[in-house]
Formats: C-alpha cells, sequence, structure tokens
C-alpha cells in the first residue's frame, strides 16, 4: 500500500468504518448502511486510488438491468439535473452504461475533510437516488445493486 493508501487507511479509521481491502486493485470496499424514509438500504461504496486520484463510487444500477420501456433519456436528464443542483453529488454512467455516484480528489487535496465530504456525498447521493429518483422511476426499485432492509 502506497502513501495514497495509508492515508485513506487512517482516513477511515478515523470515521470508524469497516472496509475489507483488495491490494492487487487498491480499492477499500465499504458495505454501507444508510437509514431513508422506507427503512434502511445498504449500498457498497468503493474507495480506488492511483498515484494521482482517489475514485469513491457507489454502483447504483446496472445499464441491462434498466428495463426496455423506460424512457432512458428522461431518467438521464433527471440525473444531470440533479448533479447540477446538488452540492458535490455527482451522478454518472460507467463505460457499460451503469449508473454510479462519484466523487474524485486529486493527491494534493486528499485531506481528512475533503475526503470525508467527498465520500459523505457519495452516501448522500445513494440516499437521494432512492428517497427521489425512485419514486420518479418506481419500477428500477427491484433493478437496483442496492439491498433494502
Amino acid at each position: 500500500m502506497n502513501e495514497i493508501g495509508e492515508k485513506i487507511k487512517s482516513f477511515l479509521g478515523k470515521m470508524q468504518l469497516k472496509y475489507k481491502y483488495n491490494e492487487d486493485e487498491n480499492v477499500f470496499i465499504l458495505p454501507f448502511r444508510i437509514q431513508v424514509s422506507e427503512g434502511f438500504v445498504v449500498a457498497t461504496v468503493f474507495v480506488r486510488y492511483t498515484d494521482e486520484w482517489v475514485l469513491i463510487v457507489s454502483p447504483l444500477i446496472a445499464q441491462h438491468s434498466i428495463p426496455s420501456e423506460v424512457d432512458r433519456k428522461r431518467l438521464y436528464e433527471r440525473l444531470l439535473m440533479d448533479t447540477y443542483y446538488l452540492n458535490e453529488v455527482t451522478y454518472g454512467l460507467t463505460k457499460e452504461g451503469d449508473i454510479v455516484v462519484h466523487a474524485e480528489i486529486h493527491k494534493s487535496a486528499l485531506e481528512f475533510n475533503n475526503f470525508a465530504t467527498e465520500f459523505n456525498s457519495v452516501i448522500y447521493g445513494i440516499k437521494h437516488f432512492v428517497e427521489n429518483i425512485m419514486k420518479d422511476f418506481e419500477k428500477y426499485k427491484d433493478k437496483t445493486k442496492l439491498q433494502y432492509l
């Protein structure tokens, strides 16, 4: 584990978060239980790092799980609009078309308060997705990569 990995490890410890670490991929894997209006949802948050960047990301729904009858344009417009209006929350698409919520930190800005802010923006993005976006697209609920408890 390099210096960036050690910093992330100390930040996660300071935040009292449990994780698994995959050394081959330089990634911390955090199952995260989030209270939402309907109870709890469990999401997986990945904290990956390179020599320059830290990526905090949580998968929300796989492209192949979005029903074909869904108006994707309307869904993507909603994600773009919420990305614009929500502070620090960024929704995105992977190359495969999966919907994620993510945050990035350059190594020059990697300090505890910034890390905690970016990490919590991903957690809030999951909560917002479940409580707000899913209400408009309820048919996706059972297709997400989230577990409802």
